[in-house]
């Protein structure tokens, strides 16, 4: 850590991603539709650093649990940033003095949400919902989602949020995609796979670094809404001659890429096509449109699977 750690283009570059792709979730845990930011409350948990599942996860599943409507939001040196992408490269891997991890207030407009209730992470859950309950009134014991709801409706959130930060997928499609999946899950409770209502699985989560890696199912579908407009995953377009090696699942290098389509950001997932338009590959990019115009050598995307002509 240092003062001047925001300035880093890593930083920056990162608080951007997460500011231009999150949108707020249709629904809260209890099932209700929620329309505008102004309809949420906003729980703000600062003054402690992650891994935030494990040191505040419980409290923040009962909270939810009892109080309808509301959507919890980290402090981290780097940004604010939804609770959903607390595993999230670099924001959950920073260590520094504990000042920095106090809310800005500057930072965020009380005005777009309906209240606003600051919690210090270091206090435990039982505190912690006694100063929700000071606040709002719990709702209704037969009105509470059960705790296994709660912890579904995180793990469906999660993933669409990484969804619309790696992939740039709408998020309604996102939505309409993952409504009905399952999950597979490390022994830690953290999700592995995701299979969706089908039984195809689409999508894993990075447990290293909160990215995420697409299957060929998962890439067929996100290639269909790119040609609908409704994401803006990147596609490389590959000549002729490395084709049939990316359909072995070989690297993508550097020289043999015709052309880019969309912004490739390093450790994102992009599409790999043949000049004839069709899905050869899927992988997680190594280098950005400059690299890609100005190397001749090296590898370009890391591909995770070929596909079959």
């Amino acid at each position: 850590w240092s003062p001047a750690v925001r300035q880093h283009p890593w930083a920056i570059r990162a608080a951007a991603a997460v500011q231009s792709s999150w949108r707020i979730p249709a629904r809260d845990a209890f099932g209700d539709a929620i329309e505008s930011s102004k309809d949420w409350n906003l729980m703000l948990i600062d003054r402690v650093q992650g891994p935030w599942r494990e040191r505040c996860g419980q409290f923040i599943e009962q909270a939810l649990q009892l109080h309808p409507a509301t959507l919890v939001m980290l402090q981290t040196p780097l940004g604010i940033i939804p609770y959903t992408l607390e595993d999230l490269n670099p924001f959950a891997h920073f260590t520094g003095p504990r000042h920095i991890w106090t809310f800005e207030e500057e930072t965020l407009d009380h005005d777009d949400w309906a209240s606003l209730t600051r919690i210090d992470g270091r206090t435990s859950a039982k505190d912690g919902l006694a100063l929700l309950a000071s606040i709002f009134e719990p709702a209704a014991e037969e009105d509470r989602p059960t705790s296994e709801s709660v912890t579904r409706y995180l793990d469906t959130v999660k993933v669409r949020d990484k969804l619309l930060l790696f992939t740039g997928l709408a998020s309604g499609t996102a939505d309409a995609w993952l409504d009905g999946c399952t999950f597979v899950k490390s022994s830690t409770g953290r999700v592995k796979n995701v299979i969706d209502r089908e039984g195809r699985h689409i999508l894993s989560p990075r447990l290293n670094d909160g990215g995420l890696s697409l299957t060929i199912k998962g890439a067929r579908f996100l290639l269909e809404h790119v040609e609908h407009g409704r994401c803006t995953i990147p596609v490389l377009i590959m000549d002729e001659d490395s084709t049939p090696f990316i359909r072995d699942g070989r690297n993508a290098m550097h020289g043999f890429i015709s052309e880019v389509r969309g912004v490739l950001i390093p450790g994102f997932p992009c599409l790999l096509e043949s000049p004839d338009g069709e899905l050869i590959g899927h992988g997680i990019s190594r280098c950005t449109n400059d690299e890609v115009q100005s190397m001749t050598k090296g590898i370009a995307v890391s591909v995770k699977a070929g596909v079959d002509s």
